[in-house]
């Protein structure tokens, strides 16, 4: 057994979630511009941690003293966290029902939204909406997606189809016909919607699960889309067909987290396991 090369006490309570990846850049992203590649270089040995406390907190593990910021603010638990570094912030979701945005250079609140009734099950960053600008989104128990202008912080428009509270959720770039990013949703109806949510449109609609989905992401194959649920089952789906590829069994408790690279997928169960499946390249097929 190996012992830590560093160790530090990060929370008062329960360690919830820890972020060391960029969400929502795909590869295609970072190649487009140096400020992000700068912006990559300055992130290097920084983690992001979430506590039962409600508090964020940055760390740089190259210092002496680690503890960069504390972002304190949410009056009840964190559930979700996303990192833009193009725009050096750190986005979060609480169930007190709103959404905050942090500077991770001066570790000031840079937006505060309210707009939502429930609590915020789920955010994301797309840096191409809003004409390039950008937009943080999120998605909540009052069943509606909303996005914010990255840049003014103002609504840009609502989401609405879900009957069910939103649970999850990831962008893609250059998935759409036209270049333009798209969106997909989980919710506690079983559905999974993709979106042009440029124009507030739901442009597919899969009955993928008959529990909550709990979890999803985009495959690096373009139009694959995969979700994990309380079913404890895993499903791989075409989106530009709009069939079902794939249905993946092995754990006996509800998928909790769910990532891809470029062969594989990666899931984590309450079960206690960790599983890892082969990608394969969307068909027509029905497996």
């Amino acid at each position: 057994q190996g012992n830590p090369s560093t160790s530090f006490h990060a929370h008062e309570g329960r360690l919830t979630r820890i972020c060391l990846e960029v969400v929502g850049h795909s590869s295609s992203t970072m190649n487009r511009s140096s400020s992000l590649r700068s912006a990559t270089g300055e992130w290097t040995g920084r983690v992001v941690t979430v506590g039962t406390d409600q508090a964020i907190k940055l760390w740089d593990l190259r210092a002496r003293k680690p503890l960069a910021f504390k972002f304190s603010g949410h009056t009840e638990p964190i559930t979700s966290v996303q990192i833009d570094l193009e725009k050096s912030a750190i986005v979060s979701g609480s169930k007190d029902g709103s959404v905050r945005v942090w500077d991770t250079r001066t570790g000031r609140s840079r937006f505060h939204f309210t707009q939502h009734l429930g609590g915020v099950q789920c955010v994301a960053v797309d840096e191409s909406c809003d004409g390039g600008r950008g937009a943080y989104l999120s998605g909540a128990r009052d069943s509606t997606i909303n996005i914010w202008s990255r840049t003014t912080g103002r609504s840009l428009r609502t989401l609405r189809n879900h009957k069910g509270l939103v649970t999850c959720m990831a962008v893609r770039h250059c998935e759409g016909r036209n270049g333009s990013s798209r969106l997909a949703t989980g919710s506690s109806d079983g559905l999974l919607r993709i979106w042009d949510h440029h124009n507030a449109r739901c442009s597919r609609t899969f009955n993928a699960h008959q529990q909550t989905i709990t979890c999803l992401a985009w495959s690096s194959v373009p139009g694959m889309v995969l979700t994990g649920a309380g079913d404890a089952m895993l499903r791989v789906w075409n989106t530009r067909t709009g069939r079902l590829m794939k249905t993946w069994k092995g754990h006996s408790g509800a998928i909790t987290q769910l990532i891809t690279d470029d062969r594989y997928a990666y899931s984590s169960s309450r079960d206690g396991t960790v599983r890892i499946w082969a990608l394969q390249r969307p068909t027509s097929r029905v497996d």
